[in-house]
């Protein structure tokens, strides 16, 4: 029931996407809503995943570079999902109990680097989550945190 934060750098070497391209562009083909659902589309699909919901997005752009900020709502089910009555529900594996759903508000900001714009790239990702029930209390925080995100030399972050 902690609220967590996490800054992640992942080389992305020298691939291209449509999503680095995002990024990297300055006349994108990928709005930010599909960049935020392409990014957080791992949240969505793990087993895991009850019930996801994709939040706001917006584009900061920052002398770093462009960085896309979205929030999602996930419930978890620590047990087996089944069906009962056309609903999806959450059970006690191998047995008919119903387990509560474990509920967390994510909110994200990401951008691309690169050395001297060129190869290879790097994907930064900050990404804090709270439970849900705690959002209100927390989210001023939270939304301050991840607004301030930026990546760059010392000189540039002065």
């Amino acid at each position: 029931k902690k609220s967590e934060i996490k800054v992640l750098r992942a080389s992305l070497g020298s691939s291209k996407s449509s999503t680095l391209d995002f990024f990297l562009s300055p006349q994108p083909a990928m709005t930010k809503d599909q960049a935020a659902e392409a990014l957080s589309r791992s949240y969505a699909k793990k087993p895991s995943t009850f019930r996801f919901k994709l939040l706001k997005s917006k584009v900061l752009e920052r002398g770093s570079g462009r960085i896309l900020r979205y929030g999602f709502s996930v419930a978890r089910c620590e047990g087996s999902q089944t069906e009962s009555e056309g609903q999806k529900i959450c059970v006690k594996p191998g047995s008919d109990d119903k387990l509560d759903t474990i509920a967390r508000h994510w909110e994200v900001a990401t951008t691309v680097t690169s050395t001297d714009g060129k190869e290879p790239y790097a994907l930064w990702i900050v990404e804090c989550s709270v439970p849900s029930e705690n959002w209100k209390e927390e989210s001023a925080q939270i939304n301050q945190i991840v607004d301030s995100f930026a990546v760059g030399t010392k000189a540039q972050l002065d």
